[in-house]
């Protein structure tokens, strides 16, 4: 409030500094224009009391007259009114939480609850162990000899007892003279040749008169002597891998072809079936 009284004088004051020369001036003026008129007053006066000549040359204007003194100060000017409140200043910070009041009375144990339906009984457990069997009564006293009995039948012939030890072997007579040789008997069924084969076609195993060769990708020929087998025989292949066969050829008797999917290691086996 203060400030705003001090600006308000400050004020005041620029204004009573402005304003007072220019109304000292005016004064001067208003001063120096009535003695012109009562100059001229005085000269008609004079001209009316005596034949006046020809007028002479208006005078030089007098020196402006002394600056009046400054008027009062003005009255102080109306209070302005109270600038806007300002803004709320930023929330303190919380104050330290209190210390836990005293815990409170326990209240009085609530009704017990109803109670609640019997469960379903339980599956029947399984039967325990047999307990040990009781020690053996002790034995009762032989009772008196009763008379002989009638002679019963004769009993049932008993087993057999077991065979005697082998005696020992008697010494090898002489060979007898060799017979004649026997007419050669027909090829029987089941005669089998096989070979496991590594992926490069040499073998890890492979009945006599057997060979295998690799002739291509995945491609092989495995060769039988000649004589092995007299009736067709098959061949079969077991591949140790994920190689398919692609195809396979045979004579029945001494060669067969057999194609995979890439190089692959796999079992061999050709067998001679019955003829029709």
């Amino acid at each position: 409030m203060k400030t705003k009284l001090l600006a308000l004088m400050i004020v005041v004051v620029l204004c009573v500094l402005v304003v007072a020369p220019a109304t000292a001036q005016r004064i001067a003026q208003d001063n120096n224009g009535r003695q012109n008129d009562d100059k001229d007053d005085r000269d008609d006066k004079d001209k009316d009391n005596r034949k006046i000549g020809p007028t002479g040359p208006r005078g030089a204007t007098g020196a402006t007259g002394a600056t009046g003194a400054t008027g009062a100060t003005g009255a102080a000017g109306a209070a302005s009114a109270t600038g806007a409140t300002g803004p709320t200043g930023a929330t303190g910070p919380t104050g330290a939480t209190g210390p836990t009041g005293a815990t409170g009375v326990t209240g009085p144990t609530g009704a017990t609850g109803v109670t609640g339906p019997t469960g379903a009984t339980g599956v029947t457990g399984p039967t325990g162990a047999t307990g040990v069997t009781g020690p053996t009564g002790a034995t009762g006293v032989t009772g008196p000899t009763g008379a002989t009995g009638v002679t019963g039948p004769t009993g049932a012939t008993g087993v057999t007892g077991p065979t005697g030890a082998t005696g020992v072997t008697g010494p090898t007579g002489a060979n007898g003279a060799t017979g004649p040789t026997g007419a050669t008997g027909a090829t029987g069924a089941g005669l089998s040749v096989g070979a496991i084969v590594n992926p490069d076609g040499t073998v890890q195993y492979a009945s006599a008169g057997v060979t295998v060769s690799r002739t291509g990708l995945g491609a092989y020929t495995i060769n039988i002597a000649p004589g092995i087998f007299q009736n067709v025989s098959i061949p079969m292949f077991t591949q140790l891998s994920d190689a398919n066969i692609t195809g396979s050829t045979t004579n029945g008797t001494t060669v067969v072809n057999v194609t995979f999917t890439r190089d692959t290691f796999f079992h061999f086996v050709m067998t001679q079936v019955r003829p029709q």
